[in-house]
């Protein structure tokens, strides 16, 4: 099931046909039930990433300059040993600047 925060209280059917967007009341109901401080998810971001809902949901968008097609950022989370959080941007590029890492080339 796909799902999407939005800025409403409870659920309505997503606008784009597939899914649902979710609001603030199943979210918390959510992360009571299931005692989480802080849930991360993955969605397309042109900024690379969002906080919602009091800052207890991250949304990160980890691939800069989507499909080649697209000038966005991207985020990665980064989580220290105390669980305190910070977000890494990449910024934008053209493709020919790029540099591509291999499993191969950290192994040295």
């Amino acid at each position: 099931l796909y799902s999407q925060p939005a800025n409403i209280e409870n659920w309505e059917i997503n606008p784009r046909g597939i899914g649902y967007l979710f609001g603030s009341k199943p979210f918390q109901e959510f992360v009571s039930v299931s005692n989480l401080e802080l849930f991360v998810q993955t969605n397309y971001l042109f900024e690379g990433y969002r906080y919602s809902f009091n800052d207890k949901l991250i949304t990160l968008f980890s691939a800069p300059n989507y499909c080649c097609e697209y000038d966005n950022v991207a985020a990665v989370l980064v989580i220290d040993k105390n669980a305190e959080h910070d977000i890494i941007l990449f910024g934008k590029s053209s493709l020919k600047d790029q540099h591509f890492v291999s499993r191969a080339n950290l192994s040295t």
